[in-house]
């Protein structure tokens, strides 16, 4: 399976991206959540 390196670069944006927010405190995550519900 032949991926071109610029979308493997995607790839690895994202993944990381989701394992930082995973990572993450959970209770910050849950505060960015809780403000924009608030909000609307």
């Amino acid at each position: 399976m032949a991926i071109s390196s610029s979308k493997m670069r995607w790839v690895q944006l994202a993944l990381g991206l989701i394992v930082m927010m995973a990572i993450s405190s959970p209770q910050y995550v849950w505060t960015l959540f809780t403000v924009r519900r608030q909000r609307q």
